[in-house]
């Protein structure tokens, strides 16, 4: 089984324990691929492949297939679900 995941939400904090009352030792982004380590029915341990953080996220928001279509090359984009018609959502530069 190939063990590679990708981000599907905006971002996420990576807490050192599965707890949200944890440390937060970094982030990950809508896209960036990740592997899980270790996985139970909250939480799964992971190692991000960009920049090979360790710790944990909560068990949802991940999807093993990811085709990007843009790049983000401002501070932040807007998200739009057609053509002129705007989210209130928006994504991240990278």
């Amino acid at each position: 089984m190939k063990n590679n995941f990708f981000y599907k939400s905006k971002f996420s904090n990576i807490y050192k324990k599965p707890s949200r009352l944890s440390e937060v030792t970094s982030q990950i982004l809508y896209g960036e691929k990740f592997k899980i380590l270790l996985k139970n029915k909250n939480w799964i341990k992971i190692k991000s492949s960009f920049d090979n953080y360790v710790g944990y996220i909560k068990n949802e928001k991940y999807v093993i297939k990811h085709n990007p279509s843009h790049k983000v090359y401002s501070l932040k984009a807007a998200i739009f679900n057609k053509v002129n018609e705007k989210t209130k959502n928006f994504l991240h530069f990278g």
